[in-house]
């Protein structure tokens, strides 16, 4: 069965949100939303009026008993890195390519921050 939130919007999510200090904001380690089994996704289907949704793929099949209940989401990994690692960007933590114009900007942003963070040190008593 579904839960009602203080919205009034029915389903189950546990997603982890921790304080990011270097991004000064709210940030999301995981995301797990809570799959539905058939007759939950009936009821849903039901009270939200909207029984046309039975013909799409994943609610006619879940509803037809071919697709397994699930539970779905997890922790980031890159994400988890990231914050612990106390990076700004995901890049910084995973490889990918980047284009040239993007490398540059987080050059000259990585230089400029590194500069600040010396600034700093050098203006401490030692």
């Amino acid at each position: 069965m579904s839960t009602t939130n203080e919205a009034g919007y029915n389903g189950l999510n546990g997603d982890i949100l921790v304080w990011n200090p270097i991004l000064n904001s709210a940030f999301e380690l995981s995301s797990m939303g809570i799959r539905v089994d058939k007759t939950a996704l009936a009821h849903q289907m039901e009270i939200r009026n909207c029984s046309e949704k039975s013909k799409l793929t994943f609610h006619s099949m879940l509803l037809n008993d071919e697709l397994p209940e699930s539970m779905g989401g997890g922790i980031g990994q890159s994400r988890v890195c990231m914050f612990m690692l106390k990076k700004q960007h995901i890049g910084e933590v995973q490889v990918s390519i980047w284009e040239e114009d993007k490398n540059k900007l987080c050059a000259k942003k990585v230089l400029i921050y590194s500069k600040t963070i010396l600034l700093k040190y050098n203006t401490l008593d030692h």
